[in-house]
């Protein structure tokens, strides 16, 4: 998958730039046609490495996979499908790491893979425990819930963690 950069005017005139993922120029064209935009702009970017230093000191937190997983419940609960979230995740990410997961699950989607087997590929971020829930999740129609209840045991987690570092330190 290929990233790229575009500047688009809607049917209003109205003109906006975001990136967007895909497997060539001609499907970005497909995506815009179908979000009623008409291009004017379009570059592909470079693919950025993840370094050892953002792995180091970029490094995804579980306060940070708590939030995303939070943030996506919500927004299927909020009626957006799969793909929808991750495009929308993709443009605010700050973290390397979390941003590649990110464009390597939307293509995984895309090419018919269940979000269960994206997850599954990366067993750094999310351990097996977490895919496991993501594959009930989506096999009983409850992925939003299984997603929440992901994020607070994670805080559950953090917030034991700190507890002992604090009880450690005292």
């Amino acid at each position: 998958m290929l990233e790229f950069k575009y500047t688009a005017s809607d049917p209003e005139g109205a003109i906006s730039g975001h990136t967007i993922i895909a497997e060539n120029e001609e499907e970005v064209l497909i995506q815009l046609k179908r979000q009623n935009l008409t291009l004017i702009n379009l570059k592909e970017l470079e693919e950025a490495k993840v370094s050892s230093f953002d792995k180091y000191f970029n490094r995804v937190t579980s306060e940070d996979k708590a939030q995303f997983l939070e943030y996506f419940a919500s927004m299927l609960n909020a009626g957006l499908s799969v793909s929808d979230v991750l495009q929308a995740f993709y443009e605010d990410l700050d973290k390397p790491q979390l941003r590649k997961f990110v464009k390597d699950t939307q293509f995984a989607i895309r090419n018919g893979r269940q979000l269960s087997d994206a997850f599954a590929d990366y067993p750094d971020l999310f351990p097996q425990l977490f895919v496991g829930m993501i594959k009930v999740g989506e096999a009983s129609g409850t992925l939003a819930e299984s997603l929440t209840g992901l994020a607070e045991q994670l805080k559950k987690e953090n917030e034991l963690k700190s507890k002992v570092k604090n009880a450690m330190i005292y």
